[in-house]
């Protein structure tokens, strides 16, 4: 018995460990999308900022600014190396993971100050799911392996947040992640090449972006 729970245990954290690698991929393209439909920012990387950015990522002060969202800092130790036009901007995410291996799942967690706050959830096979949050319907729908994503910012809360999803067959993997960003203006007609950078404390996942601009 207890050699067979550790293994469910042990497979268990597999899944989470795949589900957060998908989270940060998913995210990263979720980001790169934002951005280029809403500020028409090229997608072409600058080889000197991407090494630049990726080397200064294993400084512990550099990643420490990260954290703080220190960007006047950031733009300041970013500017010793880059000797043109650029901005700084971040966008963090705190995800929340549930794997709902029962008919009926409750489930508390906390949130901080977000901006936006999304749900997906997804099954290996077809089940029909009824998902509330803070007793508010949010899904109720079939589904499967596609992903379904929701925005959820009108019904997630700063503090203690309650889900509630009830399921016709498990497993089902629900995923809620919370953003907050701060990015600069830059223009519709601007050149910019972008380079971003993801760092995880643990518990967040932080995205450094370099616009850098071609005069």
């Amino acid at each position: 018995m207890g050699v067979a729970m550790r293994s469910k245990k042990g497979a268990i954290h597999i899944v989470e460990s795949a589900i957060a690698v998908f989270i940060l991929f998913s995210f990263v393209l979720f980001a790169f999308r934002n951005i280029q439909d809403g500020e028409q920012a090229s997608q072409v990387y600058s080889d000197f900022a991407d090494d630049l950015v990726e080397s200064l990522a294993f400084m512990p002060e550099f990643t420490s600014l990260i954290e703080s969202k220190n960007l006047t800092a950031i733009n300041s130790t970013l500017s010793r190396y880059i000797h043109h036009d650029f901005d700084v901007g971040y966008e963090s995410l705190m995800p929340e993971v549930f794997i709902v291996e029962q008919p009926a799942y409750q489930q508390n967690f906390s949130s901080k100050q977000f901006d936006r706050a999304y749900l997906e959830v997804f099954s290996p096979s077809q089940s029909f799911v009824n998902i509330s949050l803070n007793s508010n319907m949010v899904f109720s729908s079939y589904t499967s392996r596609e992903i379904n994503t929701i925005d959820v910012s009108s019904y997630l809360a700063v503090g203690t947040n309650r889900i509630e999803i009830n399921t016709t067959s498990q497993p089902i993997y629900v995923l809620i992640f919370s953003t907050t960003s701060q990015l600069p203006q830059v223009s519709a007609n601007a050149d910019v090449n972008v380079v971003t950078q993801p760092y995880f404390d643990g518990e967040e996942v932080y995205f450094l972006y370099v616009f850098m601009y071609q005069t």
